[in-house]
């Protein structure tokens, strides 16, 4: 005993003697101890924290980025440090009703400050693990790591720590209270080299916005922008002549944020970025037809989407909903099942939902996220669903979408669901110790690595080439805040590698999610998570990668001189970056002023984990004032302190401005409001209101145009100038939509082939002066278009080209647009484009419409609002009749209309969809008759009637059965989006060899509501080891949703997930994307892998003959010649396997004899530097 609160433990063996120190003192116990080896050898210290318990004594774990929920890898092999992005291993258990965490941690006192990426995995001082060597569930923790650390000389000593984590608490309070207590965890960051956020995002506006120096219309030109006109996109530097959209709404915010009167952005990029979600096949596109993108050779084919109904409906929001072909394209996707990725089982209904008015589909979106929320989340998942080395954001499931459900019902549950999950997520984000001292960087050899193309550069040429050494407080490089992107992007080998690529990024694109989920749920240290990713962390694009203590991609010049390799640089990740930053200056605002400064926001999603949250297309409120348009031009004001920043807003004759601070103390800020856009004057004294955080006002006066104010540690103070007259663009804000065909068109022009779908719709320019028709056509043949405008001449586009697409600005909107395409000497018949009378505002004498939602189901009463407009000096008095399809009711009276001179007035009516009615398209047409006058037809409304079925899923309730006579449960959900019940029949089809009670069932569905069925299908004795069955549900023969069930493999396998010896590595080894046998992970050796090895070990407790075999993935730069050796009985035999054949299925190397009780060992040696890949070996015993 060394006192009440410590204890020594000693013990000695022939190796070594090793000293623990317990220290109860603080709020955790910690054990400290000093090993001192006594002969030279490789030692590691572990420590299992508790008892042993099986997955179904938990409720919860946590072990690095992919073992969260209950989800817990197979083996015991420790996780290092640069993985343990929370430092810690716990579980929660519940004693009685008591929710209790224990487990390990690692002391702040012993974490280095270092970047644990570049040590890479053969120097990680510690190492942490859910399982022990019986594979049984308890924390352990071992220090250090294996690798290069863990020799040690006679008479060397070595010390280290560990913590011993036990709460009567959850597991995320327990985390918080190790983030908070442990590792100081705070906003600690605040804006770096002279820059705020908001300087930021004019940077990279402008960046973005750089044009190509010469003509690119054939082949790209490199610029500091990335910009290639031909293919409408960011060149994307992994693929040669390709481009990539990451991003495409936000920019489209970014004109309406940033945007000036003779700005450029919208018809430069803008516009591009529209047309290129409404035409091309996927994300990455190359216009160089048959050029391989990631070795798919079709993505030069247009007349596509490259997403689905999540992005297109952000577009049809942005642009206010002035543009139908948008809107028609994104519901013509969600009938055809289209689904982008990482994408919630909702999301696409909610999307479509937004985009039609229609409550079918906000039913649908509704009860799927319910029990998404409540299956897949609320009761912890065992499976996150996809192998480790995939993108980390789908480790968790989709908790922004559930936030988007939440502010677009307010229903709770969603949030619930939204703020469960995101507990889970957050850990993936590194958090440390952050030591008040300062450092010089970049510690070591500089490391650069950069994907460019083979042929020639995509980068242009940058003036900066080398990276000085220089001195910075050490919360400059701390990666406390960040994260990264997939583990096989991230643990890339071992310290001798000179230059790998990956690394933390720098683009978390959810931050401002983050934000709104704090104040939702009132969690602080998710906005102080939220802040550490994003201040103080760039000033420009700022690459993607971080591989070591490195500063020079944080200053103002980097995107423009260079050197771009130090970090990655991805010209399509620019606008992301530009959009998660304007995400979260607009939610830091909304935070910090508990939701009283708040701007309507749309939900873009393209792809992986590229989603945001855009501005800029509606106004909101600021403090009570409702009316108020997001802007925040640079030189709308200016400031003389960069740890402040600013957003603005004008309306109601008002500039507002809000001013948050980054830093942890108290800054003034001289606000200088006098700017050619406020229009305010030099010399006078202009009133201004100041506004705190909670609301309360006072007066002041800017002297000068300058007003002086102090805005709190990470506080907000506003300001409210008024009489302003800010010249923004101008932007409609009324509910004039259109979803009606006359401004789209869409035909197969070539329905005998793959080809030909053309194109054809207009793209209404947010500031009403105009729109731009938008043409393509899906061929490989010279295409050409000859268009008339208005009533003017034909015209013939100039000849271009592959893709062929044009687009044609048209500057008066109430000019029709008439186009013919020709193709392999076939010419289209003409196409007529207009668009409705109420957005092109061309209203002769009286007009009108009749309004209604896009979409409904059979049964569903219809709100219909007819709008007469009276261009005449007179007012009128008269009726309206309308014309409903067959069997449709309308459902009372349409009022008498009245309309005074030059106005227009609305009147409320209903109809009810039959019951029977067919799926398509219909038209509820109307008449106004004005007595003395002949009657005036109102354009009508397009409603398409939706089948109100959905078979949403298949699901079993395991993936693997153990052979004849296994049993599944398969459940099949169905949805009624309609309003009367639904009775239908549900079979299940796929069952040769399995046996099932009964195949078919008679459901009724009550409306608006789900419904779910189980089958239980048992495997019949001709089921064949390592056979997939995929079993169909049907409804009505017509709706089909399918699972896949697998019969294990027979035999004995070991596979790269077996705990040790069954999985063996020497040498360098690296992560693959590439999924293994049974969804387990893979791994390939690389140029640097000459003389590795991998080895798989079984018991094989009977004698006889095997067969044994490898399985193995591919792709086309896997080796030919890849060398096993398989151990057994008689010897050991050599087989070389090309692995580009027979791969993803079991290979047999031969049958081998061994005795009972051997083992059984196959050896992959890699004797070249080819790529080779390993999965798992497999023995069955096929004879005595």
């Amino acid at each position: 005993m060394l006192g009440p609160q410590a204890i020594e433990l000693t013990t000695s063996t022939d190796d070594v003697d090793l000293v623990v120190r317990w220290r109860l003192e603080g709020a955790q116990p910690e054990a400290h101890y000093v090993l001192t080896a006594k002969t030279a050898g490789d030692y590691i210290v572990g420590y299992q924290s508790q008892d042993t318990r099986s997955i179904d004594d938990l409720d919860e774990v946590l072990c690095g980025s992919y073992q969260h929920a209950l989800s817990v890898l197979d083996g015991s092999a420790p996780l290092g440090a640069w993985e343990l992005f929370a430092p810690m291993a716990l579980t929660q258990y519940a004693i009685g009703d008591v929710a209790v965490t224990s487990g390990v941690y690692l002391p702040s006192e012993v974490a280095e400050f270092v970047h644990e990426r570049q040590l890479m995995s053969d120097r990680q001082p510690y190492g942490m693990s859910l399982r022990n060597d019986s594979l049984d569930i308890v924390p352990s923790m071992y220090a250090p790591q294996p690798g290069l650390r863990t020799a040690m000389t006679v008479g060397q000593q070595r010390g280290f720590a560990f913590g011993l984590a036990a709460r009567a608490d959850t597991l995320y309070g327990t985390y918080t209270q190790l983030c908070r207590n442990e590792y100081g965890l705070t906003a600690y960051r605040h804006n770096v080299y002279d820059r705020s956020l908001t300087d930021a995002v004019h940077a990279m506006a402008e960046l973005i916005a750089v044009e190509p120096s010469g003509d690119d219309s054939i082949d790209y030109v490199p610029s500091y922008s990335g910009w290639w006109n031909r293919a409408k996109g960011f060149v994307d530097v992994e693929n040669e002549d390709a481009v990539r959209a990451a991003a495409s709404g936000v920019v489209l915010s970014a004109h309406y944020l940033t945007g000036t009167a003779d700005g450029t952005l919208y018809d430069r990029r803008a516009r591009p970025l529209v047309e290129y979600q409404l035409s091309r096949k996927g994300i990455g596109h190359t216009p160089m037809i048959g050029s391989p993108v990631y070795n798919d050779k079709t993505q030069y084919r247009i007349g596509r989407i490259p997403t689905d109904a999540v992005n297109l409906a952000s577009l049809y929001q942005l642009t206010h909903g002035r543009n139908a072909g948008i809107q028609r394209l994104a519901v013509q996707a969600t009938k055809a099942g289209v689904v982008g990725q990482s994408r919630a089982p909702f999301s696409n209904a909610l999307a479509t939902y937004r985009v039609t008015g229609d409550p079918a589909y906000l039913t649908e979106a509704t009860l799927i996220a319910r029990r998404y929320s409540q299956e897949q989340i609320l009761t912890p998942y065992r499976s996150n669903g996809q192998p480790p080395g995939g993108f980390a954001y789908s480790f968790s499931k989709y908790w922004v979408d559930l936030l988007e459900m939440f502010e677009a019902t307010g229903e709770s549950e969603f949030l619930d669901g939204a703020y469960r999950e995101v507990q889970r997520f957050i850990t993936q984000t590194a958090v440390r110790p952050v030591p008040d001292t300062t450092v010089t960087v970049p510690v070591g050899s500089v490391i650069t690595q950069q994907y460019d193309w083979e042929s020639r550069s995509s980068l242009p040429s940058y003036p900066t080439t080398d990276v000085p050494t220089e001195t910075v407080p050490a919360w400059y490089v701390s990666p406390s805040g960040l994260t990264f992107e997939a583990l096989s992007s991230f643990k890339l080998g071992v310290s001798t590698l000179t230059n790998p690529g990956g690394g933390y990024v720098f683009n978390p694109c959810w931050a401002g999610a983050l934000l709104r989920l704090a104040h939702h749920t009132g969690d602080e240290l998710l906005a102080d998570i939220a802040h550490n990713m994003v201040i103080g962390r760039f000033t420009t694009y700022p690459g993607y990668y971080g591989r070591q203590f490195q500063v020079a991609h944080m200053k103002p010049d980097f995107a423009t001189s260079g050197p771009v390799g130090i970090t990655g640089y991805y010209f399509h990740h620019a606008p992301a970056q530009l959009g998660l930053a304007m995400d979260y200056l607009i939610s830091e605002s909304f935070y910090r002023s508990a939701g009283a400064i708040e701007f309507p926001h749309v939900f873009e999603a393209d792809f992986a984990y590229f989603k945001f949250f855009a501005y800029g297309h509606a106004p909101g409120t600021f403090f009570g004032e409702d009316g108020v348009w997001p802007y925040l031009p640079a030189g709308l004001i200016a400031v003389d302190n960069p740890l402040v920043n600013w957003i603005g807003g004008v309306g109601n004759g008002a500039l507002y401005i809000s001013l948050t601070n980054s830093a942890g103390t108290a800054q003034q800020v001289v606000v200088d409001l006098s700017s050619d856009l406020t229009g305010v004057p030099r010399n006078s004294s202009t009133p201004v209101e100041l506004v705190t955080a909670n609301g309360t006002r006072s007066t002041g006066a800017a002297s000068s145009g300058r007003v002086t104010v102090t805005v709190p540690a990470r506080g907000l103070v506003a300001l409210v100038v008024r009489d302003v007259d800010v010249q923004r663009p101008e932007l409609p804000f009324d509910d004039i939509v259109d979803h009606g065909p006359d401004s789209f068109h869409e035909v197969d022009s070539d329905p005998a082939t793959e080809y030909g779908v053309a194109r054809g719709m207009l793209l209404v320019r947010p500031d009403g002066q105009g729109y731009d028709a938008y043409v393509q056509i899906d061929t490989e043949q010279q295409a050409t278009l000859s268009y008339r405008i208005g009533g003017n001449a034909v015209q013939q586009a100039p000849q271009k080209a592959y893709p062929f697409e044009w687009t044609i600005p048209v500057d008066d909107l109430t000019d029709t647009f008439r186009y013919t395409i020709t193709s392999g000497g076939v010419t289209m018949p003409e196409v007529t484009l207009k668009l409705p009378a109420r957005i092109s505002g061309a209203n002769p004498g009286l007009a009108g419409d009749v309004i209604a939602q896009a979409t409904g189901t059979a049964g569903d009463r219809v709100p219909l609002t007819i709008e007469v407009r009276n261009a005449t000096d007179d007012p009128i008095t008269g009726t309206v009749a309308i014309t409903l399809p067959s069997g449709w009711q309308l459902d009372g009276a349409v009022p008498a209309v009245s309309v005074p001179a030059q106005g227009s007035a609305r009147m409320e009516s209903a109809a009810v969809i039959a019951t029977a009615a067919p799926l398509g398209e219909v038209e509820v047409k109307a008449k106004l008759t004005v007595t003395g006058e002949d009657p005036v037809t109102l354009r009508p409304a397009a409603i398409e009637v939706i089948d109100r079925r959905r078979l949403v899923s298949l699901t079993s309730d395991v993936e693997i059965v153990n052979g004849p006579g296994a049993v599944a449960k398969l459940t099949a959900l169905v949805i009624n989006t309609g309003v009367t019940p639904l009775q239908g029949t549900l079979a299940l089809y796929g069952l040769t060899g399995w046996s099932v009670g009964q195949q078919s069932t008679t459901i009724t569905v009550p409306p608006r509501s789900d419904l779910t069925h189980t089958w239980t299908v048992t495997a019949g004795s001709g089921v064949a080891p390592g056979s997939s069955t995929r079993f169909e549900a049907r409804l009505d023969q017509s709706l089909r949703r399918g699972v896949l069930v697998r019969v294990a493999d027979e035999g004995v396998i070991a596979h790269t997930q077996s705990p040790w010896p069954g999985y063996l590595e020497a040498g360098n080894w690296y992560p693959s994307g590439l999924s293994g046998w049974n969804g387990t992970r893979t791994r390939y050796s690389d140029s640097d892998s000459v003389g590795s090895t991998v080895t798989w070990n079984v018991d094989l407790p009977q004698a006889g003959l095997y067969r044994v075999s490898v399985w193995y993935p591919t792709n086309p730069t896997t080796t030919t010649s890849a060398a096993y050796v398989v151990e057994h009985q008689n010897g050991s035999s050599e087989v070389i396997v090309d692995q580009t054949q027979g791969a993803a299925a079991w290979r047999s190397l031969g049958s081998f004899r061994y005795a009972a009780g051997a083992t059984g060992t196959v050896r992959l040696e890699v004797r070249n530097t080819s790529i080779h890949r390993v999965s798992a070996a497999q023995f069955v015993r096929i004879g005595d």
